[in-house]
């Protein structure tokens, strides 16, 4: 394997783990009493915003990374990105089934 390849490998690791990880924290919500599944929500929204910003510092560095894996960014773009996040918590109910307990 060339070093281009590890590293395109990498970051749809690193993108598929952090997509999972907030994802987790969102569904894990529902199980939590009242200050702790706003905790979740809250750390899944401020992964989110990272995430962001670290796409940002990627794509000035690495830019080439970033567009040979356009649809695999994208996709984590709107699966994960803070709007998504905070469209999922608001109408967390209708996703998921079940109201936060408050």
């Amino acid at each position: 394997m060339t070093d281009k390849t590890q590293t395109k490998i990498l970051y749809l690791v690193v993108l598929f783990c952090i997509s999972f990880l907030m994802w987790k924290q969102i569904y894990e919500a529902q199980f939590l009493v009242y200050d702790e599944n706003y905790g979740n929500l809250l750390s899944a929204f401020f992964i989110s915003v990272c995430s962001i910003f670290g796409l940002i510092i990627i794509w000035e560095k690495w830019k080439s990374i970033i567009l040979e894996s356009k649809w695999q960014t994208l996709l984590f773009l709107l699966l994960s990105s803070p709007i998504t996040i905070i469209i999922v918590c608001l109408n967390y109910k209708s996703f998921f089934g079940v109201a936060l307990k408050v």
